[in-house]
């Protein structure tokens, strides 16, 4: 059972080390990201929230960002943690990806560039300072082996998320995960499709974004399936599926401020997170099929060919 501890506790917190220094001059950025992934039935969906902070204030970015396209690879990647690290990740990893590659090659390929990155950017600043870190989600689709969602850290390999299941990184991902396991059967798989996880990330990334300070601002989705990569309609679809969310909000708030004021907070606490669950997955099958809502990733019609061949379709 997920404890209130898990929830309420932060994954990684900016150490004074690396907030703004008192002269004026800017620390390291840090990404106190949500970010989810789901294995689908027909695909990978990746969800992100664009809040980037850098000492007291911070800007919007995009975090899921798709790789550039390759005949027989296509993927895209997420991170949380310091900014200046996932953002050479990512470039590296875009690098070192090549034409043709098997699953084994891209994820060995993803983790020697982890590994340069740790030992010859981030140990040298361990030495004299807290060591910074970072984490990361890559889906990918290879014509020779299918899907990959790989899932590693500034410090841990790139290992494999199992078929039918679920990540959540960065300072977000304790609340996620409590929300997204109630769509989950009793034995711990995810059994949908990537039209229902992009619905069910829209809904999770937007109960964070209002419980969890320092992840704001709007989502952004990536669904990598096969031969292409595929995105909501529009930014205001995904704006009009997060309206219809609110009345989810007053049970959370319910359950965080009854957390220090309730002797018997434990028991309210599973009383209202078993209301929260029967509620969004009433919620979840009454809408899954309203066209505004995020939807629609299977479908081809309105696909077009990058100069490299591969398909890429926006929805």
């Amino acid at each position: 059972m997920t404890s209130k501890h898990d929830i309420l506790k932060p994954k990684y917190r900016l150490s004074k080390a690396h907030s703004d220094h008192s002269d004026g001059e800017c620390g390291i950025e840090e990404d106190l990201t949500i970010g989810v992934a789901f294995r689908c039935s027909d695909g990978i969906v990746l969800a992100a929230d664009r809040w980037r902070k850098k000492g007291d204030s911070g800007t919007y970015v995009t975090k899921v960002r798709s790789f550039k396209p390759r005949k027989d690879l296509i993927g895209a990647m997420v991170g949380a943690g310091v900014s200046d690290f996932i953002d050479a990740a990512f470039d590296r990893v875009d690098e070192a990806l090549k034409d043709g590659m098997t699953l084994l090659e891209a994820r060995r390929a993803i983790d020697r560039v982890r590994r340069t990155i740790y030992k010859e950017d981030i140990q040298p600043i361990a030495e004299h300072d807290e060591e910074p870190r970072f984490s990361f989600l890559v889906a990918l689709w290879s014509r020779k082996g299918g899907f990959c969602l790989l899932s590693g850290t500034s410090r841990a390999p790139a290992s494999a998320v199992h078929d039918r299941n679920y990540k959540a990184i960065g300072k977000g991902a304790p609340l996620a995960n409590c929300l997204v396991k109630t769509f989950y059967s009793s034995d711990g798989f995810w059994e949908g499709s990537c039209e229902e996880a992009a619905l069910i990330s829209t809904m999770t990334l937007k109960l964070v974004k209002d419980f969890v300070e320092g992840c704001e601002g709007r989502t952004n989705i990536i669904a990598v399936m096969e031969n292409r990569l595929s995105n909501p309609r529009s930014s205001h679809a995904v704006e009009e599926a997060e309206d219809r969310f609110v009345g989810f909000f007053e049970i959370l708030r319910q359950v965080f401020s009854n957390l220090t004021l309730r002797q018997d907070s434990d028991s309210f606490y599973d009383e209202q997170f078993r209301l929260l669950k029967s509620n969004l997955q009433r919620f979840a099958a009454d809408h899954c099929q309203n066209p505004l809502l995020v939807r629609r990733f299977p479908r081809e019609e309105k696909t077009r060919h990058t100069s490299q061949g591969q398909e890429c379709t926006r929805i």
